[in-house]
């Protein structure tokens, strides 16, 4: 039995490597996003108490579960998605489940063996928890480079893909020594890391692959412009999803130009052709080839910063379901959005 669970075991690891090789190789899939039109909605809490949620996690039919920046919590939403328009036809936060470790919370993802892994900009660190009870049942082990976060910047986002073989993460804004946050450079965007891990054969994740990932910028106001990576999904195919948030003044570039303040968010597919792996560079310099994107969906909202993405439900036509939730920090509104993920025709 050991024998063939080695086997089993390096069946499994050509086909990771072969998946990673297809990734790297093929063009970015032909996608596209679709707003239904809704709007954000609002997210009731009830008698849970949630707030400054700042990840969110499909954990199958109408529930998901969210993590706050705020309080160490695992939330349990109920999120009705109608399967033919996109649209969330009801939603609320059902419970809340206090965990036993953790201090600002930013991203979470649903393992499917009622575990989630929950990243922590405090350390930085990603715990794994059991959903039942908020018992911590295990660590991955962040790359040290990140310990060169700037404060806040750091661990925002957290993906596993569906087959349960990668989980990927980045940094919100620059790390010391890979360049200037958005704010630091008048609004010309920053430079982050995407982080892949895959399990070894004991079952520890360990590092496969770091990309130089470059963040769109924004018109700074009132002296503040910050702009990042602040989620991560992993499509089945194995496309990678950014979503990027940013605050500051569009409109500028117009004709007639037409200033509006808010908070800006986008969602990208990457593109890792020819980037370069900088996993062992101490520096991100101008010889690093970054990622390639492509823009799906933008949006600009004066009351909600959306801070975490879950690929959702399929629907009848094909298409996946994309919600954003809200962090409502600093007098902000609790919300979700609602949007549809399909191929491009």
């Amino acid at each position: 039995m050991r024998r063939g669970g080695m086997r089993a075991t390096g069946r499994a690891a050509r086909a990771g490597a072969l998946a990673l090789a297809v990734l790297l190789a093929s063009p970015a899939p032909a996608l596209e996003v679709i707003d239904p039109g809704q709007g954000p909605v609002p997210l009731p809490a009830a008698a849970t108490g949630a707030r400054e949620l700042s990840g969110v996690a499909w954990a199958g039919g109408d529930r998901y579960l969210a993590v706050s920046d705020d309080q160490p919590a695992l939330y349990t939403l109920a999120i009705t998605v109608d399967r033919t328009s996109g649209r969330i036809r009801a939603a609320a936060v059902t419970a809340r489940t206090p965990l036993d470790q953790g201090v600002d919370l930013e991203g979470v993802a649903y393992a499917g063996d009622r575990t989630v892994y929950v990243s922590d900009e405090d350390g930085p660190a990603i715990r794994r928890h059991t959903v039942a009870t908020g018992a911590s049942c295990g660590a991955v082990g962040v790359p040290e480079r990140f310990a060169t976060a700037r404060r806040n910047l750091s661990l925002e986002s957290l993906a596993l893909a569906p087959d349960g073989r990668a989980l990927w993460t980045a940094n919100e804004e620059a790390l010391k020594g890979d360049g200037p946050t958005n704010q630091a450079s008048d609004g010309g965007g920053t430079l982050v890391r995407l982080q892949r891990l895959r399990t070894d054969a004991g079952g520890r994740w360990r590092p496969a692959g770091q990309w130089t990932y470059r963040v769109d910028g924004m018109e700074p106001f009132l002296g503040r412009g910050p702009s990042g990576v602040v989620d991560l999904a992993v499509l089945p195919d194995g496309t990678l999803l950014v979503l990027e948030r940013a605050a500051g003044v569009t409109g500028l570039a117009g004709d007639p130009p037409s200033a509006q303040v808010g908070l800006r968010s986008r969602i990208y597919a990457v593109d890792l052709r020819g980037a370069t792996d900088t996993s062992r560079l101490p520096r991100l310099d101008g010889t690093v080839a970054a990622a390639r994107k492509h823009l799906l969906w933008e949006g600009v909202f004066p009351r909600h910063n959306f801070e975490g993405m879950a690929l959702g439900p399929p629907l009848e036509n094909g298409d996946r379901s994309l919600v954003l939730i809200a962090d409502d920090g600093n007098g902000l509104d609790q919300g979700l959005y609602a949007l549809r993920l399909g191929p491009s025709l």
